[in-house]
Protein backbone atom coordinates (compact mmCIF):
# COMPACT_ATOMS: atom_id res chain seq x y z
CA UNK A 1 0.00 0.00 0.00
CA UNK A 2 2.98 2.29 -0.57
CA UNK A 3 3.59 4.51 -3.59
CA UNK A 4 6.36 3.11 -5.80
CA UNK A 5 7.82 1.00 -3.00
CA UNK A 6 9.48 -1.56 -5.29
CA UNK A 7 11.13 1.24 -7.23
CA UNK A 8 12.03 3.74 -4.50
CA UNK A 9 12.29 1.41 -1.47
CA UNK A 10 10.71 4.14 0.70
CA UNK A 11 7.36 3.92 2.46
CA UNK A 12 5.09 6.65 1.09
CA UNK A 13 1.60 5.51 2.23
CA UNK A 14 -1.19 5.84 -0.33
CA UNK A 15 -3.70 6.41 2.48
CA UNK A 16 -3.92 6.68 6.26
CA UNK A 17 -6.53 5.21 8.57
CA UNK A 18 -6.97 7.43 11.65
CA UNK A 19 -8.93 5.98 14.56
CA UNK A 20 -10.24 8.05 17.45
CA UNK A 21 -13.07 7.97 19.94
CA UNK A 22 -14.94 10.51 17.81
CA UNK A 23 -14.89 8.34 14.70
CA UNK A 24 -12.66 6.95 12.00
CA UNK A 25 -11.35 8.84 8.98
CA UNK A 26 -9.47 7.88 5.83
CA UNK A 27 -6.87 10.26 4.38
CA UNK A 28 -5.82 9.52 0.80
CA UNK A 29 -2.45 10.67 -0.49
CA UNK A 30 -1.29 11.47 -4.01
CA UNK A 31 2.33 11.66 -5.13
CA UNK A 32 4.21 12.72 -8.26
CA UNK A 33 7.69 11.62 -9.26
CA UNK A 34 10.23 13.41 -11.44
CA UNK A 35 12.88 11.29 -13.11
CA UNK A 36 16.42 12.33 -14.01
CA UNK A 37 18.73 10.70 -16.55
CA UNK A 38 19.72 7.13 -15.83
CA UNK A 39 22.91 6.65 -13.87
CA UNK A 40 24.96 3.48 -13.55
CA UNK A 41 24.94 2.29 -9.93
CA UNK A 42 26.25 -1.26 -10.33
CA UNK A 43 24.48 -4.61 -10.15
CA UNK A 44 22.97 -6.71 -7.41
CA UNK A 45 21.48 -10.16 -7.12
CA UNK A 46 18.04 -10.95 -5.72
CA UNK A 47 16.80 -14.26 -4.37
CA UNK A 48 13.11 -15.07 -4.09
CA UNK A 49 11.19 -18.15 -3.05
CA UNK A 50 7.55 -19.14 -3.23
CA UNK A 51 5.92 -21.44 -0.66
CA UNK A 52 4.37 -24.56 -2.13
CA UNK A 53 1.05 -25.03 -0.35
CA UNK A 54 -2.47 -26.16 -1.15
CA UNK A 55 -4.84 -23.79 -2.94
CA UNK A 56 -7.41 -22.30 -0.58
CA UNK A 57 -11.07 -22.43 -1.60
CA UNK A 58 -13.82 -19.95 -0.82
CA UNK A 59 -17.51 -20.81 -1.13
CA UNK A 60 -20.15 -18.57 -2.72
CA UNK A 61 -23.69 -19.95 -3.13
CA UNK A 62 -25.86 -17.62 -5.21
CA UNK A 63 -28.97 -19.78 -4.69
CA UNK A 64 -29.46 -19.35 -0.96
CA UNK A 65 -27.95 -17.94 2.20
CA UNK A 66 -25.90 -20.86 3.45
CA UNK A 67 -23.39 -19.51 5.95
CA UNK A 68 -19.97 -20.98 6.63
CA UNK A 69 -18.03 -19.50 9.53
CA UNK A 70 -14.68 -20.40 7.95
CA UNK A 71 -13.24 -17.96 5.46
CA UNK A 72 -11.54 -20.71 3.45
CA UNK A 73 -11.37 -24.47 3.29
CA UNK A 74 -8.56 -26.59 1.85
CA UNK A 75 -10.07 -30.07 1.60
CA UNK A 76 -13.42 -31.27 0.27
CA UNK A 77 -15.27 -34.56 0.17
CA UNK A 78 -17.93 -34.40 -2.54
CA UNK A 79 -16.93 -31.35 -4.59
CA UNK A 80 -15.07 -33.23 -7.33
CA UNK A 81 -16.57 -36.74 -7.05
CA UNK A 82 -18.97 -38.79 -4.95
CA UNK A 83 -16.65 -41.01 -2.92
CA UNK A 84 -16.03 -40.65 0.80
CA UNK A 85 -12.35 -39.72 0.53
CA UNK A 86 -11.30 -36.07 0.64
CA UNK A 87 -9.55 -34.15 -2.16
CA UNK A 88 -7.54 -30.96 -2.29
CA UNK A 89 -5.93 -28.71 -4.91
CA UNK A 90 -2.23 -28.11 -5.36
CA UNK A 91 -0.75 -25.55 -7.76
CA UNK A 92 1.48 -26.25 -10.73
CA UNK A 93 4.34 -23.83 -11.36
CA UNK A 94 6.36 -22.70 -14.34
CA UNK A 95 8.85 -19.88 -14.80
CA UNK A 96 7.46 -16.59 -16.08
CA UNK A 97 10.04 -14.67 -18.07
CA UNK A 98 10.72 -10.97 -17.61
CA UNK A 99 8.60 -10.09 -20.66
CA UNK A 100 5.58 -11.81 -19.15
CA UNK A 101 5.74 -14.95 -21.28
CA UNK A 102 5.49 -18.29 -19.53
CA UNK A 103 8.08 -20.94 -20.16
CA UNK A 104 5.90 -24.04 -20.35
CA UNK A 105 8.77 -26.37 -21.17
CA UNK A 106 8.94 -27.56 -17.58
CA UNK A 107 6.25 -27.46 -14.91
CA UNK A 108 7.51 -27.45 -11.34
CA UNK A 109 5.34 -29.50 -9.01
CA UNK A 110 4.72 -33.03 -7.82
CA UNK A 111 3.09 -35.57 -10.09
CA UNK A 112 2.00 -37.38 -6.95
CA UNK A 113 2.18 -36.77 -3.22
CA UNK A 114 1.79 -39.04 -0.24
CA UNK A 115 0.25 -36.83 2.40
CA UNK A 116 -1.14 -33.33 2.64
CA UNK A 117 1.58 -32.46 5.16
CA UNK A 118 4.28 -33.20 2.58
CA UNK A 119 3.28 -30.25 0.40
CA UNK A 120 5.35 -27.63 2.19
CA UNK A 121 8.04 -27.05 -0.38
CA UNK A 122 9.80 -24.14 -2.02
CA UNK A 123 9.91 -23.05 -5.64
CA UNK A 124 12.83 -20.80 -6.53
CA UNK A 125 13.19 -18.38 -9.39
CA UNK A 126 16.07 -18.63 -11.85
CA UNK A 127 17.78 -16.51 -14.47
CA UNK A 128 14.70 -16.67 -16.73
CA UNK A 129 12.33 -15.04 -14.28
CA UNK A 130 10.00 -15.81 -11.39
CA UNK A 131 7.62 -18.72 -10.78
CA UNK A 132 3.98 -18.47 -11.80
CA UNK A 133 0.99 -20.76 -11.20
CA UNK A 134 0.08 -22.26 -14.57
CA UNK A 135 -2.38 -24.97 -13.54
CA UNK A 136 -3.56 -27.18 -10.72
CA UNK A 137 -3.98 -30.78 -9.68
CA UNK A 138 -6.89 -32.36 -7.84
CA UNK A 139 -5.27 -34.81 -5.43
CA UNK A 140 -7.01 -37.57 -3.45
CA UNK A 141 -6.30 -38.33 0.20
CA UNK A 142 -3.95 -41.20 -0.71
CA UNK A 143 -1.88 -38.95 -2.99
CA UNK A 144 -3.41 -40.06 -6.28
CA UNK A 145 -3.75 -37.24 -8.82
CA UNK A 146 -7.42 -37.26 -9.85
CA UNK A 147 -7.16 -34.39 -12.36
CA UNK A 148 -4.16 -32.61 -13.84
CA UNK A 149 -5.02 -29.36 -15.63
CA UNK A 150 -3.06 -26.52 -17.21
CA UNK A 151 -4.51 -23.05 -17.66
CA UNK A 152 -4.84 -21.49 -21.09
CA UNK A 153 -1.53 -20.51 -22.62
CA UNK A 154 -0.45 -17.19 -21.13
CA UNK A 155 -2.84 -17.26 -18.13
CA UNK A 156 -1.25 -17.38 -14.68
CA UNK A 157 -3.01 -17.37 -11.32
CA UNK A 158 -2.02 -15.33 -8.28
CA UNK A 159 1.09 -16.95 -6.82
CA UNK A 160 1.10 -15.59 -3.27
CA UNK A 161 -1.70 -16.82 -1.02
CA UNK A 162 -3.34 -18.67 -3.95
CA UNK A 163 -7.07 -19.20 -3.71
CA UNK A 164 -10.03 -20.08 -5.92
CA UNK A 165 -13.76 -19.56 -5.51
CA UNK A 166 -16.33 -22.34 -5.61
CA UNK A 167 -19.42 -20.64 -7.08
CA UNK A 168 -22.81 -22.40 -7.05
CA UNK A 169 -25.48 -21.07 -9.45
CA UNK A 170 -28.63 -23.09 -10.06
CA UNK A 171 -27.60 -26.70 -10.53
CA UNK A 172 -24.11 -25.77 -11.71
CA UNK A 173 -20.89 -25.52 -9.73
CA UNK A 174 -17.92 -23.50 -10.98
CA UNK A 175 -14.32 -23.08 -9.91
CA UNK A 176 -12.96 -19.56 -10.57
CA UNK A 177 -9.32 -18.45 -10.54
CA UNK A 178 -8.20 -14.81 -10.67
CA UNK A 179 -5.00 -14.06 -12.53
CA UNK A 180 -3.40 -12.36 -15.50
CA UNK A 181 -3.21 -12.94 -19.24
CA UNK A 182 -1.32 -10.70 -21.66
CA UNK A 183 -0.55 -8.37 -18.74
CA UNK A 184 -4.29 -7.85 -18.09
CA UNK A 185 -6.29 -9.11 -15.15
CA UNK A 186 -8.84 -11.79 -15.92
CA UNK A 187 -10.71 -14.74 -14.41
CA UNK A 188 -10.91 -18.32 -15.68
CA UNK A 189 -13.98 -20.45 -14.89
CA UNK A 190 -14.17 -24.25 -14.74
CA UNK A 191 -17.39 -26.23 -14.53
CA UNK A 192 -17.31 -29.10 -12.04
CA UNK A 193 -19.43 -32.22 -12.55
CA UNK A 194 -18.88 -34.50 -9.58
CA UNK A 195 -21.25 -37.16 -10.94
CA UNK A 196 -19.11 -37.68 -14.07
CA UNK A 197 -15.85 -36.77 -12.28
CA UNK A 198 -15.07 -34.03 -14.79
CA UNK A 199 -13.70 -30.47 -14.73
CA UNK A 200 -13.94 -28.45 -17.94
CA UNK A 201 -12.96 -24.88 -18.67
CA UNK A 202 -15.97 -22.88 -19.81
CA UNK A 203 -14.75 -19.29 -20.01
CA UNK A 204 -11.85 -16.88 -19.58
CA UNK A 205 -13.15 -13.39 -18.85
CA UNK A 206 -11.10 -10.16 -18.97
CA UNK A 207 -10.99 -8.61 -15.52
CA UNK A 208 -11.98 -5.03 -16.20
CA UNK A 209 -13.81 -4.36 -12.92
CA UNK A 210 -11.94 -2.16 -10.43
CA UNK A 211 -12.79 -1.90 -6.72
CA UNK A 212 -11.66 1.00 -4.50
CA UNK A 213 -10.89 0.68 -1.70
CA UNK A 214 -10.33 -3.04 -1.22
CA UNK A 215 -9.76 -2.52 2.53
CA UNK A 216 -12.46 -0.33 4.05
CA UNK A 217 -14.02 0.68 7.33
CA UNK A 218 -17.59 -0.28 8.10
CA UNK A 219 -20.14 2.01 6.36
CA UNK A 220 -17.45 3.23 3.92
CA UNK A 221 -18.37 3.81 0.28
CA UNK A 222 -16.99 1.24 -2.16
CA UNK A 223 -16.47 2.59 -5.69
CA UNK A 224 -16.91 0.09 -8.52
CA UNK A 225 -15.78 0.84 -12.08
CA UNK A 226 -16.41 -1.78 -14.74
CA UNK A 227 -13.65 -0.61 -17.08
CA UNK A 228 -15.80 -1.37 -20.12
CA UNK A 229 -18.97 0.05 -21.65
CA UNK A 230 -21.26 -2.36 -19.77
CA UNK A 231 -23.29 -2.82 -22.94
CA UNK A 232 -25.39 -5.48 -21.26
CA UNK A 233 -27.03 -4.70 -17.96
CA UNK A 234 -25.17 -6.10 -14.97
CA UNK A 235 -25.81 -6.71 -11.31
CA UNK A 236 -23.40 -6.76 -8.40
CA UNK A 237 -23.85 -9.29 -5.61
CA UNK A 238 -22.09 -8.96 -2.26
CA UNK A 239 -21.61 -12.23 -0.39
CA UNK A 240 -19.67 -13.52 2.54
CA UNK A 241 -16.96 -16.02 1.71
CA UNK A 242 -19.24 -18.53 3.43
CA UNK A 243 -21.83 -17.98 0.68
CA UNK A 244 -24.45 -15.77 2.35
CA UNK A 245 -25.65 -13.12 -0.10
CA UNK A 246 -25.98 -9.73 1.58
CA UNK A 247 -27.16 -7.53 -1.27
CA UNK A 248 -27.70 -7.38 -5.02
CA UNK A 249 -27.40 -4.08 -6.89
CA UNK A 250 -28.68 -3.77 -10.49
CA UNK A 251 -26.63 -1.66 -12.89
CA UNK A 252 -28.36 -0.44 -16.06
CA UNK A 253 -26.85 -1.03 -19.49
CA UNK A 254 -24.38 1.72 -20.36
CA UNK A 255 -23.70 2.65 -16.75
CA UNK A 256 -19.98 2.14 -16.22
CA UNK A 257 -19.68 2.71 -12.47
CA UNK A 258 -21.65 2.44 -9.25
CA UNK A 259 -21.20 2.51 -5.50
CA UNK A 260 -21.75 0.06 -2.65
CA UNK A 261 -21.79 0.49 1.11
CA UNK A 262 -19.55 -1.63 3.33
CA UNK A 263 -22.35 -2.33 5.78
CA UNK A 264 -21.37 -5.81 6.96
CA UNK A 265 -19.41 -6.85 10.01
CA UNK A 266 -15.63 -7.00 9.94
CA UNK A 267 -14.37 -9.71 7.62
CA UNK A 268 -13.86 -10.64 3.99
CA UNK A 269 -16.56 -10.30 1.31
CA UNK A 270 -16.91 -11.31 -2.33
CA UNK A 271 -18.25 -8.89 -4.97
CA UNK A 272 -19.47 -10.70 -8.08
CA UNK A 273 -20.46 -9.07 -11.36
CA UNK A 274 -23.36 -10.97 -12.90
CA UNK A 275 -24.71 -10.72 -16.44
CA UNK A 276 -27.79 -12.88 -16.73
CA UNK A 277 -26.93 -16.18 -15.06
CA UNK A 278 -23.20 -15.83 -15.74
CA UNK A 279 -20.62 -14.67 -13.22
CA UNK A 280 -18.37 -12.39 -15.24
CA UNK A 281 -15.91 -11.29 -12.56
CA UNK A 282 -15.25 -11.66 -8.86
CA UNK A 283 -13.31 -9.47 -6.45
CA UNK A 284 -12.75 -9.60 -2.72
CA UNK A 285 -12.77 -6.77 -0.17
CA UNK A 286 -12.00 -6.62 3.53
CA UNK A 287 -14.14 -4.63 5.96
CA UNK A 288 -12.27 -3.59 9.11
Amino acid sequence: MYFGYELFQFKYPTYYLVFSKNGNTVHRCAYTATYTDWQTVGTHQEEDTCPFNTIKLGYVNLNNSIENNNFYFTVSQTLFNQDKEFEYLIPKYAIRESNGDVNTGEVVGPSEVNQLEDLKRTVEDDEQGKPAITGFQVVAANGTVVKDLLFDEGFTAAIYNPYALVIVMGNNTYLAFDGYKNHERCTVFYKIDRFFNSIKKVQTTPGTMRIQPTIANKHATIHVNFGDNNVQSSSLTVSTVGGKMLQSVPVAAGQVSTQLQASGQAGMYIITRMQGNTAKETRKIIVK
